[in-house]
């Protein structure tokens, strides 16, 4: 498989919401990179986040489009725009249960890049554009989180 359909197979599942059957598409040794996050999110907890916002919003698409080459011969870019109906309770470990708003969300469009390696993901990074991240994509929903 190459790096083109390593991409779109594991987009595919996530817009399928077939989180188990993407494990061996992603590096034990992911890194999700965030902008102005302080650290990288590794394999589990990006599939935890998965999980949990796809059971949320059981409509959520991300919307890929623009594929292609990258800035280092091992990386593919695109363009992704997450939408989504806020429609089921969000349970976040560690915090309250949030029900549901039932509102239609809709992030700004956001370039993204994925570095693939030997048949894997192993680097996933995003940039960071106004109104982008999940904060604000939970302030759109009016979802409150304690202590933010």
């Amino acid at each position: 498989m190459d790096a083109n359909e390593v991409v779109n197979k594991f987009m595919d599942g996530l817009e399928r919401g077939q989180v188990e059957s993407l494990q061996f598409l992603v590096a034990d040794d992911f890194q999700f990179v965030l902008p102005n996050a302080s650290y990288p999110i590794g394999k589990f907890q990006i599939f935890m986040f998965i999980a949990v916002f796809r059971a949320a919003f059981p409509d959520l698409k991300y919307n890929l489009v623009n594929l292609g080459p990258g800035s280092e011969d091992d990386t593919i870019k695109g363009t992704i725009q997450i939408t989504g109906t806020h429609s089921t309770t969000v349970e976040i470990p560690g915090f309250p249960p949030i029900p549901p708003t039932h509102k239609a969300l809709s992030f700004p469009e956001v370039k993204i890049e994925f570095t693939e390696e030997i048949g894997q993901i192993s680097e996933l990074k995003i940039e960071e554009v106004p109104g982008g991240s999940i904060m604000d994509f939970l302030k759109i929903a009016g979802v409150q989180l304690p202590g933010f």
